[in-house]
């Protein structure tokens, strides 16, 4: 059974000699099988939580455990390792290549690593999922902004990992795009994957089992 859980958790920035905490001593357990919704407005610090709980960024002090294992007392090798096996990461801007197709775009992921992947099955069954098959060879920029964050979605999902972390995915999106993010993050947490979802959509705040408010780098509100 996997799961995450953060103790202690601060990241702090330093300018101009003052110190600023982005996120200051958040504890808290992320079970599989679970989403979870952390609500705040700009600037509140759930970009920078997201990234320490992926691997990305170095907490200034507490701890982001896997399974157990604290990700910042893995060496560099083992904690890209992490990453690419067992993070899907969905962002508001997509960073979709221009200037690959959308196939390539997707499937990006299984050839960064030690261990090249065929993942062709789970290909078809989520572009067909999705809606997306007939966009296959298209570039991004012919794609509508619903569609390219689809694309992201698949991408996201194609490595099968157990943790996916979505940051504001749906901050672009018209209603019916965004009730098909929604709907398949929940979908994706019920067949047993820890999904955790940051917004600034009130509107979303009860679609996850567990939610927080994050506000200036604090939880000040937990369900």
């Amino acid at each position: 059974m996997n799961a995450l859980s953060i103790e202690n958790l601060t990241r702090n920035y330093y300018k101009d000699k003052l110190t600023i905490a982005a996120v200051s001593g958040l504890n808290a357990s992320f079970n599989e099988g679970t989403m979870t919704v952390i609500h705040g407005s700009s600037g509140s610090g759930k970009t920078t939580l997201l990234l320490m709980l992926g691997g990305m960024m170095q907490p200034s002090s507490g701890s982001v455990k896997f399974n157990g294992r604290d990700l910042y007392s893995m060496k560099g090798r083992e904690l890209r390792h992490f990453r690419n096996r067992h993070v899907g990461f969905i962002f508001q801007k997509f960073y979709l290549l221009p200037y690959l197709t959308v196939r390539q775009n997707i499937t990006l992921p299984l050839h960064i690593g030690e261990n090249v992947r065929d993942n062709t099955e789970l290909l078809h069954s989520l572009l067909e999922r999705f809606r997306m098959s007939h966009r296959l060879n298209h570039l991004p920029g012919e794609l509508s902004v619903g569609e390219q964050q689809r694309v992201a979605l698949i991408r996201a999902l194609i490595k099968d990992p157990a943790l996916i972390l979505a940051d504001e995915p749906t901050g672009n999106l018209d209603p019916e795009n965004l009730e098909i993010v929604s709907e398949a993050l929940q979908e994706e947490a019920g067949k047993g994957r820890i999904v955790i979802l940051v917004t600034h959509h009130a509107s979303l705040f009860a679609t996850g089992k567990t939610a927080f408010r994050l506000e200036n780098g604090c939880f000040s509100d937990l369900r």
